[in-house]
């Protein structure tokens, strides 16, 4: 998985954002407890927060899940 068209790969999972690009943050709060994790997790893993969004994702699987790949 190392086809992307940038050399900053990996910056989610250690947090240090890379200069020279426009970050964006965004929170808001969508309820509390146990129920709304689990719902809100099936939304994410589900792609259907990108597809609310307007985002178009083609990838081998319909769930996000280790090693799914996109399909380009």
């Amino acid at each position: 998985m190392n086809d992307y068209s940038y050399p900053e790969q990996g910056a989610s999972r250690t947090g240090e954002l890379p200069a020279g690009y426009r970050h964006l943050r965004h929170r808001a709060l969508i309820g509390h407890g146990r129920a709304t994790l689990k719902v809100t997790g099936a939304a994410l893993l589900g792609r259907r927060m990108h597809r609310l969004a307007g985002v178009r994702i083609d990838a081998e699987a319909d769930r996000a899940a280790p090693g799914v790949a996109d399909v380009r």
